[in-house]
């Protein structure tokens, strides 16, 4: 009974607690992604076997060559960069592991700064020419990555072409193709702000 009795105030004090368990939590806040995204306002293709027909607008990024002597496809694109936009945009590529790429043969891309701005006029014989190697894209599926980054202006414009080896001032193709639509899910994208 005295067992009983040293009891009482300990069973009187667990009597006293809430029944139902409260969890105080700090609120959190998920990390915003780097900076802003923004997606290609202009893609088009320039092809070698139509060289005087004007490129028009696309939503898919077409590129491939077929011998050393052709036909060759050069995809075109351009992003539209809002004003205010400070410091490195860079280039990015993102295939998820169910992105819809179409390839054959050789499907390393290039990608090439151009000398002036590109638009649905341009033809394979008229249009601006690339200045340089901005950098490469594998196109595998499951990856992601940047191509390269510069500084932000209003309008960035880029070629896109399957992988093309220049040996003794003599175009040496290895055939192949690459074809995907570029959209919020997959492809280019541009971002700013970092």
């Amino acid at each position: 009974m005295h067992y009983l009795l040293a009891a009482l105030p300990f069973v009187a004090l667990v009597a006293a607690l809430p029944t139902e368990v409260v969890e105080k939590r700090t609120p959190t806040s998920v990390a915003p992604r780097c900076g802003t995204t923004i997606y290609p306002s202009y893609i088009s293709w320039l092809d070698s076997a139509t060289p005087d027909v004007p490129a028009g607008a696309k939503t898919q990024i077409s590129t491939f060559a077929t011998t050393q002597t052709g036909p060759w496809r050069l995809a075109q694109v351009q992003f539209q960069v809002p004003a205010g936009a400070r410091g490195a945009c860079s280039l990015e590529f993102s295939f998820p592991g169910d992105a819809n790429i179409a390839v054959d043969g050789q499907t390393q891309l290039q990608v090439y700064k151009t000398s002036a701005a590109i638009g649905p006029s341009d033809t394979w014989s008229h249009a601006p020419t690339p200045t340089f190697l901005f950098g490469i894209v594998n196109p595998v599926r499951g990856t992601s990555g940047t191509v390269n980054s510069e500084g932000c202006a209003p309008v960035l414009n880029y070629y896109v072409q399957v992988w093309e080896q220049w040996e003794y001032n003599s175009r040496s193709t290895t055939p192949g193709s690459v074809q995907f639509t570029n959209n919020q899910q997959q492809g280019l994208r541009l971002t700013y702000g970092c």
